[in-house]
């Protein structure tokens, strides 16, 4: 089930709990500018782009391919949209998202989700399409859905490609519309509800969707609690044991308490039983928070390399779906889980403060 609350501007998908959020307010990420590179600083391998904002947005100078000179007017998309007060992150690197594939706009090379098997990949390779990323949800399409979807997107291209060089600069280009692609991607056979009439009806064609005036996340209790524990410091579980999240700048620390969970297993099964626990909350939570960065997990000290093994590769297999790059490192020599989480848009913001 998907709620669409517009008056906060989220979707929820909720399954006994949220399974993932989605804030369409002030979306960014994806959308092309034409912009006027303003300063080139080699020493701190970057430049500054006007792109037509309040503040210029910054490119690190290892997306770009050559040398870009100051005064220079390209073609530049967001890539990620940090906390407040600090510029968009851009890229040379242009495409743009369909819902099996993504195409490039500059790039005639041919990619594939690395979930796709090589079955699959020699399918779509039959295809003949180039300058395109096959995302996994192109498995099990028809080919005349995909290559229908290339066609979409490669009228987008030339429309984006033609505007490459004409003024004024600086200009928005492309926009890019993460809502619909939010629900193409995720809501297609789901059952949706949404609080605004127009939205309803722009969507009642392609979707099962219902309007519902009085429907309010605040006001659905089951809802705000699972929203709320989301910016809570101490998450309990359902076990009565309890994870602690800690963010300082660039490192998240998670501490999993027992607490009041004793178990009917003796001593060690239960402190497995309860990180085990502890670690499928603690994915869910990093996701939905989007958590990036160094985090660094203290579980309840287990003895039986076994079930040390077990969790690490339970931590692996609840990231593997994950929408940004996630990489288990294992346990370092104090006995801490260390992750690494790739940095895409921003955490997870409280919209009923």
């Amino acid at each position: 089930m998907f709620y669409i609350d517009d008056n906060l501007k989220l979707i929820i998908e909720y399954k006994d709990n949220i399974k993932s959020i989605f804030d369409y307010e002030n979306l960014e990420i994806g959308n092309i500018y034409r912009g006027r590179v303003d300063k080139v600083i080699p020493s701190m391998n970057s430049a500054f782009v006007n792109i037509g904002k309040e503040e210029n947005g910054y490119l690190s100078l290892n997306d770009v391919k050559g040398k870009i000179k100051e005064t220079e007017e390209l073609l530049f998309q967001v890539k990620k949209v940090p906390p407040e007060n600090k510029a968009l992150r851009l890229t040379r690197e242009l495409s743009i998202t369909g819902r099996y594939i993504i195409m490039f706009l500059e790039k005639d090379i041919l990619k594939f989700s690395n979930k796709l098997s090589k079955d699959d990949i020699n399918r779509l390779k039959s295809l003949g399409l180039k300058g395109v990323l096959f995302r996994t949800s192109s498995k099990d399409v028809d080919d005349e859905k995909i290559i229908e979807e290339y066609n979409y997107l490669n009228q987008i291209k030339k429309n984006i490609l033609l505007e490459k060089d004409l003024r004024p600069t600086p200009k928005l280009i492309y926009k890019r519309d993460n809502f619909l692609d939010y629900l193409l991607e995720n809501a297609m056979n789901e059952e949706i509800i949404v609080n605004n009439k127009t939205i309803y009806k722009n969507l009642r064609d392609k979707f099962n969707i219902n309007y519902n005036e009085d429907f309010s996340l605040i006001y659905n209790f089951e809802l705000l609690e699972d929203y709320k524990s989301l910016f809570n410091r101490v998450v309990k579980l359902n076990n009565g044991g309890e994870i602690v999240i800690d963010n300082v700048e660039s490192l998240t620390a998670i501490d999993v308490n027992t607490s009041s969970f004793v178990g009917d297993l003796n001593f060690e099964d239960t402190i497995y039983e309860n990180n085990i626990i502890a670690a499928k909350e603690i994915i869910r939570q990093i996701i939905l928070r989007n958590i990036s960065g160094i985090i660094i997990i203290d579980f309840v000290d287990m003895k039986d390399k076994k079930h040390r093994i077990d969790l690490m590769n339970i931590l692996k297999e609840g990231f593997k779906d994950d929408f940004t790059k996630t990489i288990v490192h294992g346990y370092t020599k104090l006995g801490l889980m260390e992750i690494s989480r790739k940095n895409i848009g921003e955490e997870l913001k409280n919209k009923i403060l």
